[in-house]
């Protein structure tokens, strides 16, 4: 998302609610109050971004595709942005998993306008863009899925519903599980300081709500990583950026999976453990 240059940036702050999952930014520019909402959504498995404004007809911005592969393929489809191909061989090993991505951008006021590779927004009061991913892959020994199939259905589904909505039932959601423990260590001064500003000082600062945070952070990665109905959370987990990561993003079952997976039981997050239980099933019946 590429937005026009409009002045001097200030009053830039950058969140992560725990208690929701919703990632947020702010700012102020050419005195506008500018508000972007990121959530992945757990209910309909696509990732909404959000973007509003204080005064109408004030966002601008370009959007495109891109990806690290050296090879993939890029159309507009209507008002969709599509990014597909399939992923690289390494080490050996021949590339099978075909997918694509699709964004789908909604505006409210001003107008969408489709270019080469690139959707164009002017004007607009608000912007919602839907963006779903989806591959061929069906369990580590099977591929047959149709990814275009899968995003039309997504898409299809999260774009009649409006967005408060579908905030609302991802939220639902998580809270069905955050919500059963609360940790309380205490607070003082130190927690009304920026996070990265909290975990430099640590060391030689008393912080104790900064250690329930970190317990919550915890629990929130492991339900974001492992929802019934997914794949289990691996070594570098589903925020790896990397195209052939350390390690290899594997499970290294001998210490990485205990340690993804403690806080599953011991701060009520059984529900988590299914993927991995339905994982090793699989392995189990297909050696």
């Amino acid at each position: 998302m590429r937005f026009a240059d409009k002045g001097a940036v200030t009053n830039f702050r950058r969140t992560l609610d725990l208690k929701n999952a919703v990632a947020t930014v702010t700012y102020t520019s050419n005195g506008i109050n500018y508000k972007r909402e990121y959530i992945a959504s757990l209910k309909d498995r696509v990732i909404m971004v959000r973007v509003t404004a204080d005064r109408p007809g004030s966002i601008d911005c370009d959007l495109q595709l891109r990806s690290p592969f050296k090879q993939y393929t890029r159309a507009i489809k209507g008002k969709q942005l599509s990014l597909s191909g399939n992923t690289s061989s390494v080490d050996n090993k021949t590339g099978k998993l075909q997918y694509e991505v699709r964004a789908l951008p909604i505006a409210e006021g001003g107008s969408i306008r489709a270019t080469d590779s690139l959707l164009s927004v002017s004007k607009a009061n608000s912007l919602t863009v839907f963006i779903s991913i989806s591959t061929n892959f069906i369990n580590y020994r099977t591929l047959g899925n149709d990814p275009v199939l899968l995003n039309d259905q997504r898409l299809n589904t999260v774009s009649r519903k409006p967005f408060a909505s579908l905030k609302q039932q991802h939220i639902d959601l998580y809270k069905k599980y955050v919500d059963r423990v609360s940790l309380d260590l205490g607070s003082n001064e130190a927690a009304n300081q920026p996070t990265d500003e909290r975990i430099k000082a640590f060391a030689q600062t008393n912080d104790p709500a900064l250690v329930s945070l970190y317990f919550q952070f915890g629990r929130y990665l492991l339900i974001c990583s492992s929802m019934p109905g997914s794949q289990p959370a691996n070594l570098q987990g589903k925020w790896n950026h990397l195209l052939s990561p350390p390690w290899d993003s594997k499970y290294t079952v001998n210490i990485n999976t205990e340690m993804n997976y403690w806080p599953a039981e011991v701060t009520a997050l059984p529900e988590m453990h299914e993927p991995l239980f339905k994982m090793l099933e699989e392995v189990i019946r297909y050696r």
